[in-house]
């Protein structure tokens, strides 16, 4: 059997109740969070107000702080509560500006934009207003016969003609084509009785009025020169029924603008076997 060293006995480190009263008071008011021995009801007087008299050693104050709580008005009402009073400058509350109106509000006038403005009238007339005053015009013209701006002369093949000698705007009233306003029963004997007579022209014009036809003679020789239009099927006029005086006549319009010089021709209309046999030029 080998010998060996004996361990000694491991001193003991239990700590009897004695060493840790001792431990107890020395370290006793040496940590910064022990709480102080006093009561609390020390540092208050029986008004419940601050008692400014340590009880303990005040500690090391910044002297910022006493500046600070100069500076901020501090009001010390009770320890729970610190009412701090801003010393900035409160802003007061602006004074109500007074109403400008005098007397019951009834007698305010309220002022419109047209008081310092002047209202501009459109000059523009309306489609309807243009009409009226151009239906207008043209009714004028055929009760006074106006005739102006044309010329007869004779053209080879064709016989008499009218030549414009003024400008017509588009729309504008021509001439009338005047003549015997008839009923159809009447035009077809007439029509029997000029066709007896090679030397006799065409100039019975058939229209239709509010579902009435009816037909207008020129045949008769007459200072009247809307009679002497000639026929073209691509003519610068147009033909147009209006009522003067409840009776309905028929007038020329320019179909399109017109130029001095410019024969005057309209197409007639008339396509029927008849007419075109006795007629060729009817088709051209």
């Amino acid at each position: 059997m080998v010998k060996g060293r004996r361990r000694g006995r491991t001193p003991s480190t239990r700590v009897t109740e004695s060493q840790k009263k001792s431990e107890k008071v020395t370290f006793q008011g040496r940590l910064s969070h022990t709480s102080p021995t006093g009561k609390i009801t020390s540092y208050f007087d029986a008004d419940n107000k601050l008692d400014v008299t340590p009880k303990v050693a005040p500690r090391n104050l910044s002297p910022a702080v006493s500046v600070l709580q100069q500076n901020n008005n501090i009001i010390k009402l009770s320890p729970h509560r610190i009412e701090i009073t801003d010393t900035a400058e409160v802003k007061k509350p602006k004074a109500p500006v007074p109403s400008r109106r005098k007397g019951p509000l009834n007698d305010v006038k309220s002022n419109k934009l047209t008081d310092y403005f002047p209202v501009r009238r459109s000059a523009r007339k309306t489609k309807k207003t243009v009409l009226e005053e151009k239906q207008k015009s043209i009714e004028e013209a055929v009760l006074s016969g106006r005739e102006d701006g044309l010329e007869c002369r004779t053209f080879v093949g064709k016989g008499r003609g009218i030549v414009s000698i003024k400008e017509f705007k588009r729309g504008d009233f021509v001439v009338e084509y005047a003549g015997e306003l008839i009923s159809l029963e009447e035009a077809k004997i007439r029509e029997a009785m000029y066709a007896q007579d090679q030397n006799t022209g065409c100039y019975m014009y058939y229209f239709m009025y509010h579902n009435v036809q009816y037909c207008v003679d020129a045949t008769a020789e007459s200072k009247r020169l809307g009679r002497l239009v000639n026929h073209s099927r691509n003519g610068n006029l147009m033909t147009k029924t209006i009522a003067v005086a409840g009776i309905p006549r028929l007038v020329l319009i320019a179909k399109e603008d017109i130029n001095p010089g410019d024969e005057l021709t309209y197409d007639y209309g008339d396509r029927s076997k008849e007419s075109l046999r006795f007629h060729p030029w009817l088709a051209s």
